[in-house]
């Protein structure tokens, strides 16, 4: 979790319509702005780069996804289950 901004919304609760951001001021500096457009670019560049990791990883799977998807147009949940290897049941016990 990101906390250079903290838990602080900075929005006015106006309602949003095309040309709000030219009518009215913003509630914050133009630093705040720059600082809030900084922390979105680095979540979505994290998100982004956690992805494409997940994606490689099973890029085997995917590849076999599609070329069955090709054959067939669609598949059943089964089918597409069937395309991960077996994972082995944890049990888990109540407290």
């Amino acid at each position: 979790m990101r906390v250079r901004l903290g838990l602080i919304s900075f929005d006015a609760g106006q309602e949003v319509f095309l040309g709000r951001d030219f009518a009215q001021a913003k509630p914050y500096s133009e630093e705040t702005a720059n600082t809030i457009d900084e922390e979105v670019r680095a979540i979505v560049r994290e998100c982004y780069s956690k992805a494409r990791e997940i994606i490689l990883q099973h890029e085997d799977i995917l590849h076999s996804c599609a070329s069955l998807l090709l054959e067939k147009e669609r598949i059943t949940r089964e089918e597409f289950e069937a395309l991960w290897p077996k994972q082995p049941k944890i049990e888990t016990t109540a407290i």
